[in-house]
């Protein structure tokens, strides 16, 4: 319905009464990313998430990731770099994964300014990949950085610049991590920026747990 008197469906309207119905319309959606971060979080809680794992390569990933963000970067005009060379696969959950990527690009777009780099690469280590997404906008402070995971938490630089946020996306992409065996690990400078890192083993974690009980039963035996 907002839309549609935004649109002049129902008769023109001053510029105040304008002015009035962007914002009506800015909350409305807040308020609904709200409401739907709150059920993923209810749903992840409760432990009813179900994964697929599939192959994924890595450069089709990355394609994938460079197409979702380009209407983002073209409105903020921050630049989104891929430099990441490695050609390999993965056994993973492809949304899931998407999830967690695209929550830092967003942020690190987010949290940049026109013309910023947001450079996103992987590096393949003997048991894992690692994913990392690196901007160079108004960093975490010190003091605050061992409660970023927190549910609802923005930092306070955060908070400034985007009133809006909810609090919930690193939050949600911690609880997604977790589901897939993965640890999410950054470094931060307040004013210079941010490195988010999200490692995948090679193994699943169903194989790394099913050998894990293996050694609790010769230990007990």
């Amino acid at each position: 319905m907002i839309e549609t008197m935004q649109r002049g469906v129902i008769g023109e309207m001053t510029k105040k009464q304008r002015e009035y119905l962007n914002e009506i319309y800015k909350s409305n959606e807040r308020m609904i990313k709200l409401v739907f971060d709150m059920l993923n979080v209810l749903r992840l809680e409760g432990g009813a998430l179900q994964t697929q794992k599939t192959t994924i390569a890595i450069p089709a990933l990355y394609d994938e990731l460079m197409a979702t963000m380009e209407p983002i970067t073209k409105k903020t005009g921050v630049i989104l770099k891929n430099i990441s060379k490695v050609q390999g696969t993965i056994e993973a959950d492809m949304q899931i994964l998407l999830i967690i990527l695209n929550c830092f690009i967003s942020n690190a777009i987010e949290y940049s300014n026109t013309g910023q780099e947001v450079i996103l690469d992987s590096k393949e280590e003997a048991e894992a990949v690692v994913f990392s997404v690196k901007d160079s906008g108004i960093g975490i402070p010190k003091e605050e950085q061992k409660q970023i995971f927190e549910r609802f938490y923005r930092a306070s630089n955060a908070k400034v610049l985007k009133p809006s946020g909810t609090g919930l996306g690193l939050y949600i992409a911690s609880l997604l991590a977790k589901n897939i065996g993965a640890t999410i690990l950054f470094e931060s400078k307040e004013n210079k920026g941010s490195t988010f890192y999200l490692r995948i083993p090679k193994r699943s974690s169903e194989v790394v747990r099913v050998k894990s009980e293996e050694k609790i039963i010769k230990s007990k035996v």
